[in-house]
């Protein structure tokens, strides 16, 4: 294992690890990253280059045992600039790899900037993904992020704030994302862009266990601008996949979801293409909510929507 800190200034516990990371490496027991940061900037610039605090990463390895991170960020800045760039805050991030036991992300974020600037940009906070991987346990995501900014900008840039995704992988348990946001501005700028906050998204993907979402939001802004873009707000979006049974329990207050330019917004809903799936559930409250879809996709609030 390897700990990895690109840039830093400003205070943290002297106990904790600010970064985690493996690569092409045989685990035989468990991955844990305990990660206190206050009054920090990390930054990363140039194409390429990641920015990551309080997070772990992994690619192309094998994990026997399970994977841990536990972050609690406070005042801090995590910049990315350049094509392909990625910022990663208090998240939990795995690629091309396999891990026989459970993957558990619990992040408290308070007053964060979180950016990831140039074309095929990432910004994460408080957040679990998986790709091209297999998890024998089960997934869990917990976020509680307060008065905070999360910004990818450029051409299918994602942001993603209390959320977990994960593509093209199988997971053995249950896949659970439990999201506390308040105060919150979430935007993903771009053709193709994303913005995801209090979201379950899983795509080309099986997942033996439930899948559950519970999201609550407050006083919260959530942006995607670009042609076929989207936003998703305290929603579950699963395509070409297969799972057990999907719950997804929403409360929404105070909130602006917005994808323009032919986007879809979704906000305290379910919406499945070409899924596998036993049951669904969706139970949803939305007080105050502007939601809008200018194009030609769709709006969606506590609803749910099923497409071969």
């Amino acid at each position: 294992m390897r700990y990895n800190i690109l840039f830093l200034s400003g205070i943290f516990s002297a106990a904790m690890t600010i970064m985690a990371y493996a690569a092409e490496t045989d685990i035989k027991g468990d991955i844990t990253n305990q990660a206190v940061v206050a009054d920090v900037t990390n930054a990363a610039a140039g194409a390429g280059n990641a920015a990551k605090a309080a997070s772990v990463g992994i690619a192309a390895s094998s994990v026997k045992g399970d994977v841990t991170n536990i972050a609690d960020l406070k005042n801090a800045q995590n910049i990315a600039m350049g094509h392909g760039t990625k910022a990663n805050l208090g998240s939990i991030n795995i690629g091309s790899s396999q891990v026989k036991g459970k993957v558990t992300n619990k992040a408290n974020v308070r007053g964060v900037t979180n950016i990831a600037a140039g074309a095929g940009s990432t910004a994460n906070v408080a957040s679990t993904n998986i790709e091209g991987s297999s998890v024998k346990g089960s997934v869990t995501n917990i976020a509680d992020v307060r008065n905070s900014q999360n910004i990818a900008m450029g051409q299918g840039a994602v942001a993603n704030m209390g959320s977990t995704n994960i593509q093209n992988s199988s997971v053995g348990g249950s896949v659970t994302n439990r999201a506390n946001i308040q105060g919150v501005t979430n935007i993903a700028a771009g053709s193709r862009a994303v913005a995801n906050v209090g979201s379950t998204n899983i795509q080309g993907s099986s997942v033996s266990g439930s899948v559950t979402n519970v999201a609550n939001v407050q006083r919260s802004t959530n942006v995607a601008i670009g042609a076929d873009s989207t936003a998703n707000l305290g929603s579950v979006n699963l395509k070409n996949a297969a799972v057990g049974s999907v719950t997804n329990v929403a409360d929404v207050k105070n909130v602006v979801n917005v994808a323009a330019a032919g986007g879809n917004a979704n906000v305290g809903s379910v919406d499945l293409e070409n899924v596998q799936v036993r049951s669904v559930t969706n139970v949803s409250s939305s007080e105050d909510i502007t939601n809008i879809a200018a194009g030609k996709k769709t709006s969606n609030v506590n609803s749910v929507v099923m497409m071969k």
